[in-house]
């Protein structure tokens, strides 16, 4: 269930079928019209096809104007297929049909808006999403000229009116539905004319009534959705976890600025490229694993080039940091009359299809700076977390977190102030004329997620642009190093160096210890819990501790760990 704004399936394998070709359904549906007015509903049931000169007066900028017909969604489904095409590199082909195929008619589903919106546990709102897709559905198939189900693998509701998200009480939330919320809600796949459905999105016809949301944004995330990616943000809390860095966050909602006389702000109508760790899932690219000292160059994730445009620092097997070179294309600076600095772009700079963007010079213009970003990726935290879309659910320990340049972890925290904890911030990145070291002895540092010392060091040596050079380097570690050992524990067996017999390694006072295992520094189980080195040591550590629990040949070492020293 993936909700619009923090909702609630996590790749870390292959993406479903992220070259293939997809053909979205999109049917729109309105309500019977309410009379009197509902008041806990946003209007009366049916779409706005007033003329654009009409709705004007209510609009306070002229984007996403009426009539909201059947030709303002095929140029926002056209919107969507140009955006992936950019940001897929041509790996995404799009096409698309609305129905009913009459200009200004809709499908009228048979209960009100009231009905679908007024779920209050999940259970409930999920049986009325099932309900609303099913009516839907039917509604084209009783039509002598709509659409032949099986043409189709991606199914989209547009409904009149506004989401509950930025509407009232009892509108209808924004989801994608994927297969295990059909199993959970309908018991499996909705069977209609034939044809199982597995997967589904609801939308409203435009988050807002006055023209300053759009709806790209939403079209570009929730496809996301459809291609296999999942929600990135903190849904336990209802909060962000990457901030407008992550098209599958709050990036959708990206504000900025139009400068024409004046600047007026806008949101959710240009969407961002998607972070590299999601590009990487998809198979779009692949980041260049480094494992010892290394200068290169980085490529910004929005341009075409051979240059690598995401870095894998591997920290163990499952835990790594991800760079990725971000560039807010946008225009910043003061303007006159303003006192603060603001991004915008200029109105040659989108592509207009009466009052729809249909397309963008630049999709990272609102980004929030530029830089290199240092992501945190912990493997092992998406892995068990409860639901795939979790993996961010923890403030202080997400499947992916940002290294934020400034020393601060703000996205996210609510103590923050709101755009620093929402989108982020310029300092976010690393870059010369910021920060531009991050080690052992940096804030944020590059320890582990456990508290281990890497001893990884990544020094930023660009101002900011479309190419970064970045320089990488391993203090403590020697030829060879990291290698990639089974299991999780802090006390392991493996064989290193390729003899047939086992090494211990375990975590030290002084960083990790190595124990070989010929009988030159044999480890014996002194008690339960417990092991002893016989010999001295060649490193600095303990030479014997307690906490352990003994399991084959390697311990798990718990929160009451004991170290002791004889020396």
């Amino acid at each position: 269930m993936l909700l619009l704004g923090f909702c609630c399936s996590l790749l870390l394998f292959a993406a479903t079928e992220a070259d293939a070709e997809w053909r979205i359904l999109a049917l729109r549906v309105d309500f019977p019209r309410e009379n009197p007015d509902e008041l806990t509903t946003t209007g009366i049931g049916a779409f706005d096809l007033r003329s654009a000169e009409q709705a004007a007066e209510d609009y306070a900028l002229p984007y996403d104007l009426p009539p909201h017909d059947r030709a303002y969604f095929e140029r926002h489904l056209t919107a969507l297929a140009r955006y992936y095409e950019v940001v897929s590199a041509g790996r995404v082909a799009i096409s698309s049909e609305v129905f009913p195929r009459v200009a200004q008619q809709a499908y009228t589903l048979p209960q009100s808006m009231l009905h679908y919106g007024n779920g209050r546990t999940t259970e409930e709102i999920g049986a009325k999403w099932i309900e609303l897709v099913r009516d839907a559905l039917h509604a084209a198939l009783a039509d002598p000229d709509g659409p032949r189900l099986d043409e189709f693998n991606s199914f989209l509701v547009f409904h009149s009116g506004v989401g509950y998200e930025t509407g009232a009480l009892n509108d209808i939330r924004s989801v994608f539905l994927d297969e295990s919320d059909f199993v959970r809600f309908n018991g499996g796949p909705l069977t209609v004319g034939g044809v199982e459905i597995e997967q589904a999105w609801i939308l409203p016809e435009s988050p807002s009534l006055n023209g300053r949301a759009g709806l790209n944004g939403l079209l570009a995330k929730f496809f996301g959705h459809q291609l296999g990616l999942p929600g990135l943000s903190n849904f336990a809390d209802g909060l962000p976890a990457l901030g407008g860095w992550s098209l599958m966050d709050v990036g959708a909602n990206a504000s900025g600025y139009v400068r024409t006389d004046s600047l007026a702000w806008v949101t959710g109508f240009a969407p961002p490229h998607p972070m590299a760790w999601s590009k990487m899932q998809l198979g779009w690219i692949e980041p260049v694993v480094v494992r010892r000292d290394t200068v290169l160059s980085l490529l910004a994730t929005d341009r075409n080039g051979d240059l690598p445009k995401a870095v894998r620092i591997p920290i163990d097997a499952r835990e790594y940091f991800l760079l990725e070179n971000r560039q807010q294309r946008g225009q910043r600076g003061v303007v006159e009359d303003e006192d603060e600095e603001k991004v915008w772009i200029a109105p040659d700079q989108v592509t207009m299809e009466e009052s729809v963007w249909v397309a963008m010079e630049e999709y990272d213009a609102f980004v929030p700076g530029s830089g290199v970003l240092i992501w945190h990726v912990d493997e092992g935290v998406m892995a068990r977390a409860a639901d795939p879309n979790a993996a961010n659910n923890q403030l202080h320990w997400k499947g992916i977190a940002l290294e934020e340049a400034d020393g601060y972890r703000d996205i996210g925290d609510p103590r923050r102030a709101w755009e620093l904890q929402v989108d982020g911030w310029p300092d976010d990145p690393f870059f010369v004329g910021g920060q531009t070291l991050f080690g052992p002895a940096t804030r944020p540092d590059s320890r582990s997620n456990r508290e281990w010392e890497t001893g990884i060091e990544i020094e930023v040596l660009s101002a900011p642009g479309d190419t970064m050079q970045v320089a990488i380097r391993f203090g403590r570690t020697r030829p060879g190093w990291p290698r990639d050992l089974p299991g999780d524990g802090r006390l392991q067996a493996a064989d290193l160096d390729g003899d047939g017999i086992a090494e211990l390694l375990f975590v030290a006072g002084g960083g990790v210890g190595y124990a070989p295992g010929d009988g030159v520094m044999p480890w014996r189980i002194q008690k339960r819990g417990c092991w002893r080195l016989e010999t001295a040591m060649a490193m600095a550590g303990p030479r014997f501790f307690c906490g352990a629990t003994q399991k084959s040949a390697r311990g798990t070492l718990g929160p009451t760990n004991r170290y002791g020293n004889s020396r």
